[in-house]
C-alpha cells in the first residue's frame, strides 16, 4: 500500500502498471462512505446490510475509479496526445470528461441520440464535445482506429479494471466480512475488478475474506445473467441498464468469478428496482436504476438462496434533469454519422495538444 491516503491511489502501489506519483490524476475518487441499514435489512429479509455509495464520487457514478486511473496512465505514457475518446451511455463518458479537462486532454464522447439530456449537461459542464451517433460504439472504434485516438471504453480497455480494484479493497479495510456483495454489471468490467480485487485482497489490505459475488443486470439485456436467473426473460427490454451493453468481451471471466465465488446472476424487472428506490428515497437516498436493480437483486437472494448478510454497491447518482439551457443547439453537441464526420469536427475543434 501506498502512503496513507483516502482516495483511489491509496493502493498505487497495487495497480498494473504501476504509476508514478507524478502521473496520479485526482478529483477526490475512491473511498466512498458505506452505510449500515438494519431496518432496511429486515424488511428485504437480510440480518446486515451495507450500502456502498458510489453515488456519491465526484463524477457521479463509480466510473471515476476506472477512467481515473486510464487517462493517468495515458496522459504519462503518451504526453503528446491531444484528444481521447469514448463511447458510454453516460456516466464513462462524464469520468472521461472530467479526467481529461484534468489532463488538459480533449474529450470526444460518442453518445446514443437517446441518451437522457440530463445526462449530456452533465457531459457538457464536465467540458466534454458530444458526438451523438446511432452508431456510436462502431463510429467510436473506426476513429480510434483510423487516427491512433485512444479509445478508453471501458469493456475494452485492458486498463479500465485497474481502478474499479480499489472498491472490493476498500470493502475489506472498513466493513466487518459479509457473505455475499451485489453490484450491477454493464459490460461487466466493474464486476471482473470486483473479482480480481477480492482475490488479491488478502495481500493488498491484509484482510482475506472472501464474499459470493453476484452480478445484476435488467431483464432483456443481461448477456452475463440470463443464463443463471431461473425467470423468463421478456421479449422486451426494459429500463434497467438501458442503453447498456448487450454483448460484452467481459463475459467468460465474470462467469467465472460468480461460479468461482458461490454467486449467483439476477436480472431484474423495472418494476422490482423501482420498488427499491422507493424504499430507499424514504431514507433520503437517491441513487440510480440500476443501484436500485442491485437492490432488489439482494431482497430476491435473500427470499430465494437464504443470503442473510450482504452489501449493495449504488453504482450511480439517480438521472438528473437537463438543464435549462436548449441541448440541442448547444456548440458541443455534434450529430454524426460514420467516422469521417466525426473526425471533421474534430479537426476543427484544436485540442490543447493537437491531434495524436
Amino acid at each position: 500500500m501506498s502512503r496513507p491516503r483516502f482516495d483511489l491511489w491509496r493502493y498505487a502501489a497495487s495497480y498494473a502498471p504501476q504509476l508514478p506519483e507524478a502521473a496520479w490524476l485526482s478529483l477526490g475518487e475512491g473511498w466512498t462512505p458505506t452505510l449500515e441499514l438494519p431496518r432496511l435489512a429486515a424488511r428485504l429479509g437480510l440480518e446486515r446490510l451495507v450500502l456502498k455509495r458510489e453515488d456519491l464520487s465526484p463524477t457521479g457514478s463509480h466510473k471515476a475509479r476506472g477512467l481515473a486511473f486510464q487517462v493517468s496512465a495515458l496522459r504519462w505514457a503518451r504526453p503528446e496526445l491531444g484528444w481521447i475518446l469514448i463511447s458510454s451511455s453516460g456516466n464513462a463518458a462524464i469520468a472521461a470528461a472530467a479526467y481529461g479537462r484534468l489532463a488538459g486532454l480533449g474529450v470526444a464522447a460518442f453518445v446514443s441520440p437517446e441518451t437522457p439530456p440530463g445526462k449530456l449537461a452533465r457531459l457538457l459542464r464536465a467540458g466534454a464535445t458530444i458526438l451523438a451517433s446511432p452508431s456510436a460504439l462502431t463510429d467510436a472504434v473506426a476513429l480510434s482506429a483510423a487516427r491512433d485516438i485512444p479509445n478508453l471504453r471501458p469493456s475494452t480497455d485492458p486498463l479500465a479494471v485497474e481502478g474499479f480494484q480499489s472498491i472490493a479493497w476498500e470493502l475489506l479495510e472498513v466493513i466487518e466480512p459479509v457473505e455475499a456483495v451485489f453490484s450491477f454489471a454493464s459490460s461487466g468490467t466493474s464486476f471482473v475488478a470486483l473479482g480480481r480485487g477480492f482475490a488479491l485482497g488478502e495481500r493488498v489490505t491484509g484482510q482475506g475474506w472472501r464474499p459470493a459475488l453476484h452480478a445484476v443486470q435488467g431483464v432483456g439485456q443481461a448477456p452475463i445473467v440470463a443464463e443463471l436467473d431461473p425467470r423468463p426473460q421478456p421479449d422486451r427490454p426494459g429500463r434497467v441498464g438501458a442503453l447498456g451493453a448487450r454483448k460484452t468481451r467481459r463475459l467468460g471471466e465474470a462467469r467465472r468469478i460468480i461460479q468461482a465465488s458461490g454467486g449467483w446472476g439476477w436480472a431484474i424487472q423495472d418494476a422490482e428496482a423501482d420498488a427499491a428506490l422507493a424504499q430507499l428515497a424514504e431514507l433520503g437516498i437517491e441513487t440510480s436504476l440500476e443501484g436500485g436493480a442491485a437492490l432488489a437483486a439482494a431482497a430476491r437472494a435473500a427470499r430465494e438462496r437464504g443470503i442473510r448478510s450482504a452489501a449493495v454497491i449504488l453504482s450511480g447518482q439517480r438521472v438528473p434533469t437537463a438543464d435549462d439551457f436548449a441541448l440541442s443547439s448547444h456548440a458541443s453537441i455534434h450529430a454524426v454519422r460514420g467516422p469521417d464526420e466525426a473526425a471533421a469536427v474534430l479537426e476543427r475543434l484544436s485540442p490543447p495538444g493537437g491531434w495524436a
